[in-house]
């Protein structure tokens, strides 16, 4: 179970792993959460630098780990207007490492769409694995160095 906060660090909701195979949803959301109001992980962001926009849960959490913070994620494959408001206002680039699957690369394309004319955006390749099943040598590879 993952806490989810706004901004504002209010706890909003909780989210948990449904179940460990296939089972659709993966994840659940507390009742009445609408995960396309909120950036997992937005309570941790300090504006105006860059910001490293991910699918999964998980994967703002693991990066944070390895050194690289404003890290936040859709909670999925999509991104709404109002996530990608947030973000406009939140960073002043973003790089986006979505899941390497289809619906990652059309999330990433529909980011590039609706954010590259506000701010620059940067797509990373993964190598074939979600950013949290990376080791830090491939965090690196793809991410380049956190310190500039």
């Amino acid at each position: 179970t993952l806490p989810i906060r706004d901004c504002q660090r209010r706890l909003i909701s909780v989210i948990g792993r449904a179940c460990l195979g296939e089972q659709k949803p993966k994840f659940r959301h507390g009742t009445g959460f609408h995960k396309t109001l909120y950036l997992y992980g937005e309570h941790r962001v300090v504006k105006g630098r860059r910001g490293y926009l991910l699918e999964g849960n998980f994967d703002p959490i693991f990066l944070t780990q390895c050194g690289y913070g404003n890290a936040v994620s859709t909670m999925g494959a999509d991104i709404s207007p109002i996530q990608a408001e947030k973000i406009c206002q939140f960073f002043s680039e973003v790089y986006v490492a979505m899941d390497p699957d289809k619906a990652g690369q059309d999330a990433e394309v529909k980011v590039k769409a609706m954010l590259g004319h506000r701010l620059p955006v940067k797509i990373l390749a993964l190598p074939g694995k979600d950013v949290d099943l990376l080791n830090y040598q491939q965090v690196r590879t793809v991410f380049g160095n956190p310190y500039g």
